[in-house]
C-alpha cells in the first residue's frame, strides 16, 4: 500500500523554495553603515579618541549609533566591543577614588552639576551628577546617579536605600 501512494512533490517543492530564498537572502547586498568599535582596551574615564576607535560595517540599525567625538568611557571597554551609549558618552568622568551611587534625582539637573546630599543624621556631602534623571516615552522617571568620595559612599548608599537622603540643588 505504501508503494502505491504518490510522493509528496508539493512538500519537496516548498522545501526547495525555502532553501533557495534563504540562499538568495544570504547572498543579497544589505544596506550597511559604519559603526564605532574599540580597537584597544579603554579604561573608565579615559577619553575616546580616534586612535582607539575602529569603524566596522554592520547592517543598518543593528547597533545604536553614537557620536564618539568628545566622549569618555563610562565603563571599562574591551578591545572589539561596540561603542554604544551605555559604555561611552559625554558624561563627566568620575574623579579618582569616587563612587557613583544611583539616586532619585529631580528632573532637569544636568550631568556634571554639583549637588549637595544631606543624610538624615544631618551630615552632608557634595557630589557630581554622573547620570541625569530622565523620563522615558511613557512618563516613567528613571533614576540618576551621583559620584561621591569613597569615604562617604557607603553612608550615602545606605541613606538612599532607606529614603533618608535629600538632594539639594543650587539655583
Amino acid at each position: 500500500m505504501l508503494l502505491l501512494s504518490r510522493p509528496p512533490y508539493l512538500r519537496w517543492a516548498l522545501a526547495a523554495t525555502v532553501v533557495i530564498a534563504a540562499l538568495l537572502w544570504d547572498l543579497s547586498a544589505r544596506r550597511v553603515e559604519p559603526y564605532p568599535f574599540a580597537s584597544e582596551d579603554v579604561e573608565r574615564g579615559q577619553p575616546i579618541t580616534a586612535q582607539v576607535v575602529e569603524w566596522r560595517n554592520l547592517p543598518l540599525g543593528s547597533v545604536e549609533r553614537i557620536d564618539v567625538t568628545g566622549s569618555v568611557a563610562l565603563t571599562d571597554i574591551r578591545a572589539g566591543d561596540p561603542l554604544t551609549p551605555s559604555v561611552a558618552g559625554s558624561s563627566p568622568p568620575i574623579p579618582e577614588g569616587w563612587w557613583s551611587v544611583p539616586l532619585d534625582l529631580p528632573l532637569g539637573i544636568a550631568e556634571g552639576a554639583i549637588v549637595r546630599l544631606v543624610m538624615q543624621d544631618g551630615t552632608s556631602v557634595d557630589g557630581i551628577v554622573t547620570i541625569a534623571a530622565n523620563e522615558d516615552q511613557f512618563g516613567v522617571t528613571r533614576a540618576g546617579a551621583v559620584a561621591v568620595p569613597e569615604e562617604v559612599a557607603d553612608a550615602v548608599a545606605v541613606s538612599a536605600g532607606a529614603d533618608a537622603l535629600t538632594v539639594l540643588v543650587a539655583p
